[in-house]
């Protein structure tokens, strides 16, 4: 395969796998160096998180920027269906709310970020939810104790998901304003200054007023054209204006598929798994890094399937499966073609998938595979930390270049941020939410001390998670609360010393009866045995002895001589007379045996009553009462630390671009975040040996 043009000056350059940051001029110079002609291509769901803050690439560089909504992913999809209407709001928990998947309609008020306490990481602080909670009521307890903050998106609750450009915006408008109205209400009530909220609140009423209008105005309009607009005007926003080097466009329009567009170099990595060479071992390599994740591959792949789907206007998405003699687009309803030859070419399948469905379709990679068809002709920016499928892209590439897949993509080129270090250019005051009250200590603060402070609070927190681990008690619970929590807590502690110092003497006294009682048992027992010897005697008695004479008195009645008769009589008499006495001893045994049983019974008695009712049960009731207190304030203290640890950074590196204009119009904040952000590239393929140069191109 010819080398594409812009790729042959890159072939004396390499990257390694930790490239450093540097200011994002110098990296887009040493990428001037490396490839001039490459444009850079940055894409998103919303225009309502990070995604129009790659626009701080256009001042740094003449090159072709394509920006624009990935309008060719799914607005959301859920496993499986949720209780209530087709449109709704959701937050982030491990219950309910942990499976929906939503990509466009997403929002963070300001310090919130998609993140939440869940089973697992509650557990790395010792609170095990499943111990907890039980019964009926556990799911509700459950979903309250892993509920994330400042975040929610919009799931729409259908069985067939749509493409965000196949969504009409008429349709999903109200919770689209729904969604805007909570973000900045949720964010004007973080804020102490009546300038701060009046500021924030203007520009969502302004949002959602331009929304209306576009719809009003374009009522057949899809998701995607009313995302697009307002990514246009968050780039106005955040700039001033559109730079001259940027230029809209969608994912479904910049991977139009049909014959014309086929040999473009975004379609080159598709020929890797239709060429017979090399198309067994990227299917493999594919297999191979998607099964790490469920997602990657989705449940319903059939034979001959390919890491790609394809768009088809009116029937929406469906994945590709090629056959050497039948190729399936599997939308609703699907679209099927027998094949006369096999497909072993991108020129081929594009023919093919033109003749049977239009030239108006689109071939998208999978999100493994999206990436490389990119890199083949473009540079794509993302945010540090984004994408985090990208290691699994990664690791497919390096096997297909082992295998001796000719793969030539480009490198990455990532953004990074300092929104919390600039925060102090905008001046105000924060009124911080339970868990980074928690992490500061305090109710409110300034934007500048919580620059200042942040992350130390981070630092703090992931400290405080690791010694909740170590609590086991609730005197070392005490020790991990703040002055003002002491006083009420050892004051529970007292009680608790006084009900446990109760419970060991009724220990003693319980200790004292279950003594006694044991001895009874074991009188008792002694006093079985020797009334089983008694019936034993009585026994051998009644066999060896009284029932021969018996028999002998019967036998001796006619014909024996007066002496010997007496004799026998007498010799019974003695071993009736035996026989009563046995008797009498057993009877006085039985009766010893009952009441040291009667007796053992009444220490039982008192026993149970000593341990669970009076004195006993009170202070179990304020055991387990501080037990279950100590519980509920672990979980607490838990759950706002990983709060405060996870989300402050999440959201650093991936602020929302809305919160800069919405808290200091005058764009101080944003100018000293631009002033502070630093890039990087980073090779999207990684092979180690002497070709990694080449392949990496």
């Amino acid at each position: 395969m010819a080398a594409h043009p812009s790729m042959a000056t890159t072939q004396s350059h390499s990257l390694s796998s930790t490239e450093a940051f540097g200011r994002p001029g110098d990296v887009l110079a040493r990428l001037d160096a490396m490839d001039p002609e490459a444009p850079l291509v940055a894409f998103g769901q919303t225009p309502f998180w990070d995604e129009p803050l790659k626009s701080l690439f256009a001042a740094h560089t003449r090159r072709r920027i394509l920006v624009g909504i990935h309008d060719l992913d799914y607005f959301s999809r859920v496993h499986s269906p949720l209780p209530g209407p087709r449109w709704q709001l959701i937050g982030r928990n491990d219950a309910a709310w942990r499976d929906p998947w939503i990509a466009a309609g997403e929002i963070s008020a300001l310090l919130g970020a998609e993140v939440w306490p869940s089973r697992p990481r509650l557990l790395e602080a010792g609170v095990q939810l499943d111990r907890m909670f039980s019964g009926r009521s556990a799911q509700g307890h459950m979903a309250r104790a892993t509920e994330g903050w400042g975040w929610r998106g919009i799931v729409e609750n259908v069985p067939r998901p749509a493409v965000i450009c196949d969504l009409p915006a008429a349709s999903a408008l109200p919770a689209i304003e729904e969604l805007l109205q909570w973000g900045f209400a949720e964010t004007e009530r973080l804020l102490s200054e009546a300038e701060a909220r009046h500021s924030a609140r203007a520009l969502g009423h302004e949002l959602i007023g331009e929304a209306r209008q576009f719809v009003q105005a374009r009522p057949a309009a899809s998701v995607a054209d009313l995302y697009s607009e307002l990514l246009r005007r968050m780039y106005q926003l955040l700039l001033g204006e559109i730079p001259a080097n940027v230029e809209f466009i969608g994912t479904r329009d910049l991977l139009r598929f049909n014959r014309r567009t086929a040999g473009l170099p975004r379609f080159r990595f598709v020929s890797h798994f239709l060429d017979p060479r090399h198309a067994q071992a990227s299917r493999a390599a594919y297999e191979e890094a998607a099964k790490e994740t469920a997602r990657s591959a989705p449940p319903d792949s059939g034979e001959g399937s390919l890491p790609f789907e394809v768009y088809v206007p009116g029937r929406g998405r469906g994945e590709l499966r090629l056959q050497p003699d039948r190729l399936l687009i599997a939308t609703e309803p699907p679209v099927e073609v027998r094949l006369k030859t096999p497909v072993q070419s991108v020129e081929q399948l594009a023919e093919v998938l033109e003749g049977a469905a239009g030239a108006e379709l689109s071939l998208v990679g999978k999100a493994l595979a999206l990436p490389p068809m990119l890199n083949g002709e473009f540079v794509m920016t993302l945010m540090e930390s984004g994408s985090a499928y990208m290691p699994r892209t990664q690791r497919m590439l390096a096997h297909m270049a082992r295998a001796g897949v000719p793969v030539r993509v480009r490198p990455l080129l990532r953004l990074r941020l300092r929104s919390w270090d600039s925060l102090g250019e905008c001046k105000g005051g924060l009124r911080l939410p339970e868990h980074l009250e928690q992490a500061f200590g305090v109710k409110t603060l300034s934007t500048a001390e919580f620059a200042r402070g942040w992350r130390r609070a981070v630092r703090g927190q992931e400290k405080l998670i690791q010694r909740l681990r170590r609590v086991n008690t609730p005197c070392d619970l005490a020790e991990l609360l703040g002055r003002e929590e002491h006083e009420a807590w050892f004051r529970r502690l007292e009680q608790c010393r006084r009900a446990q110092q109760a419970l060991l003497e009724v220990q003693r006294q319980a200790d004292q009866l279950r003594h006694e009682a044991l001895d009874m048992q074991i009188k008792e027992d002694e006093t079985l045995l020797e009334v089983r010897q008694l019936e034993n005697k009585r026994g051998t008695l009644s066999r060896e002895l009284l029932r021969p004479l018996k028999r002998r008195l019967a036998d001796a009645e006619a014909g024996v001589v007066a002496e010997d008769m007496r004799k026998l009589r007498e010799e019974h008499a003695r071993a009736e007379g035996l026989g009563r006495a046995l008797l009498m001893a057993l009877e006085s045994k039985q009766a010893e045996r009952k009441n040291w049983r009667k007796r053992r019974a009444a220490l039982v008695a008192r026993l149970r009553t000593l341990e669970r009712c009076g004195k006993a049960g009170r202070a179990r009731r304020v055991l387990a009462t501080m037990e279950r207190l100590a519980g509920r304030v672990r979980l607490r203290l838990a759950r706002h630390a990983i709060l405060a640890a996870d989300s402050l950074p999440h959201a650093d590196l991936r602020p929302a671009a809305w919160w800069f204009p919405a808290l200091d119009p005058a764009g101080a904040w944003f100018a000293r975040v631009r002033r502070s952000a630093r890039a990087r590239l980073e090779p999207l393929l990684n092979e180690e040996g002497p070709d990694a140069a080449v392949h990496q191109g």
